[in-house]
């Protein structure tokens, strides 16, 4: 009786997408990772505008707040007419400020900004010309982990932050509605 040795067991081959086509020109890659170097860059410098106007809104709404809520508690108000109804709109500031907690959310928004600028920074020191894909995998990764950090976007803040980075890189926007300006932190 023969003896027959079994080859020991190897999972079969999977072909990865460099095995099903032939090699991509180098321009093509260059194109590609290009490509995908701007949309990331573009996807940060957009977060970047829409945080840090989330953070001046509420840092100015949590000023305002206590302003008024300064003055309308001062005693000088005390003698006015209607004092009880600024006494009751003191009153709804006040649980506003403490129920929304203004500056909180404004340093959110600025930490927020602050790490999407650590992706920007990232990205600038490698410079134009000595990036590779591994470079947009880690830089990619990195904004998806800040991302999962956000709250959910204002639709119509989103809109002008779009129009204004459009505008700043010189390409053809649509100008946001005055409506659109006017509710942009409130929906």
């Amino acid at each position: 009786m023969q003896q027959t040795i079994q080859p020991e067991f190897s999972p079969p081959h999977t072909a990865s997408p460099s095995d099903l086509t032939p090699a991509a020109p180098e321009e093509e890659v260059n194109q590609y990772l290009w490509k995908k170097r701007d949309e990331l860059l573009y996807d940060v410098r957009f977060s970047i505008c829409y945080h840090r106007s989330r953070e001046r809104f509420l840092d100015w709404l949590d000023r305002a707040t206590k302003a008024f809520m300064m003055i309308g508690g001062s005693a000088a108000f005390a003698t006015m007419p209607h004092s009880n109804l600024i006494g009751l709109g003191i009153a709804i500031l006040s649980a506003l400020s403490l129920v929304f907690d203004y500056a909180v959310r404004a340093r959110l928004h600025a930490d927020l900004a602050r790490r999407f600028l650590d992706i920007e920074s990232d990205m600038e020191s490698i410079g134009e010309r000595d990036f590779d894909e591994q470079h947009i995998k880690l830089w990619r990764s990195n904004f998806v982990r800040v991302e999962a950090d956000e709250p959910p976007q204002l639709s119509r803040l989103s809109k002008i932050c779009e129009a204004n980075l459009k505008k700043a890189m010189g390409v053809q926007y649509e100008s946001p509605s005055w409506l659109d300006r006017m509710m942009a932190h409130f929906n």
